[in-house]
């Protein structure tokens, strides 16, 4: 953007580029930055030019704070962590998926503390934990359909592939 400014800015005649910079409170701060950069170069006289560049700049971090508040990113490795573990909280625009994630983990953590294994689990074990079994499924036992969607770490596993096939 400021490159177009610069620009527009080096089209100006003289008399042009100290008018805008007269009228700078009608202008982006960008603009007027364009328009001192081209008076310096041009080696124009213009009263109070340093300050009016100060300015301008602090104009431009004011707006740039309010456009966005918390610009730098975690930094230690506590923040990073803390900015982390917000995945798992449900917020106002984000509420469904923390449940999901959490509900997922806590069913893993359940199932590998009850014995199952975590890498290749037998399809007997999956099927007695509640994984989708079309015999199972289509003669009375609809919640299958629910709860094998909370198998989907062992999507892939032979023991997986196993039932599905069966």
């Amino acid at each position: 953007m400021e490159n177009s400014y610069a620009a527009v800015a080096s089209e100006k005649g003289d008399s042009q580029l100290l008018e805008i910079l007269g009228e700078r409170a009608a202008y982006e701060p960008e603009a007027i930055l364009a328009v001192i950069a081209e008076i310096e170069r041009r080696n124009i006289a213009a009263p109070d030019l340093e300050q009016i560049k100060q300015e301008t700049l602090q104009a431009l971090e004011l707006r740039e704070k309010q456009v966005n508040p918390n610009p730098t990113a975690p930094t230690s490795f506590t923040d990073k962590l803390k900015d982390f573990w917000t995945l798992f909280v449900p917020q106002r625009h984000y509420f469904v998926t923390p449940i999901l994630i959490n509900t997922n983990i806590l069913i893993f953590v359940l199932l590998a503390l009850a014995g199952m294994h975590v890498l290749s689990p037998e399809g007997e074990d999956l099927v007695n934990a509640g994984a989708n079994f079309g015999p199972y499924t289509l003669t009375g036992e609809p919640w299958r359909l629910f709860t094998s969607t909370f198998f989907a770490h062992w999507h892939h596993t032979p023991a997986r592939e196993h039932v599905c096939a069966g």
